[in-house]
């Protein structure tokens, strides 16, 4: 909700977090499921896409890449 409410003037930004709530936003931006099927460990890394982020809701983001550390 907030996301949605600000005025971004590009089409990239960055979302720094921690778990268990950052594999839950992706989860939900994913696919829409309020439990996390993904991990992420200390320092990992996750590229989602989305189109319009007026739109910004369940499912609507792509995963475009996802890094885990060694």
């Amino acid at each position: 909700k907030w996301m949605r409410s600000q005025n971004f003037k590009g089409n990239t930004f960055a979302i720094v977090g921690h778990e268990p709530n950052l594999s839950l936003l992706a989860t939900y931006l994913l696919a829409g499921n309020e439990y996390a099927f993904l991990e992420f460990k200390k320092a990992g890394l996750m590229c989602l896409e989305i189109d319009v982020v007026k739109s910004l809701g369940p499912s609507s983001a792509q995963l475009q890449w996802f890094l885990a550390p060694k």
